[in-house]
């Protein structure tokens, strides 16, 4: 594991997640009972475009955020 002192939400921040398994991504992957989550396939086939176009997938950021 690596510790990172990107700040949170700067470019370089962004950019060291891109194409990389966020803790918020885990329920895309396993369920609470451990099963292979139905959007795995699709969580997967995004982080490898990430890494292949180097291009972040855009998200949904509101005002609490």
């Amino acid at each position: 594991m690596q510790i990172r002192s990107e700040v949170q939400g700067t470019p370089e921040w962004l950019e060291t997640r891109l194409g990389m398994i966020t803790g918020s991504g885990m329920s895309r992957l396993i369920t609470s009972t451990g099963k292979r989550s139905t959007s795995a396939e699709g969580y997967i086939n995004q982080l490898i475009a990430e890494r292949i176009t180097g291009q972040q997938t855009p998200a949904h950021v509101t005002a609490a955020m």
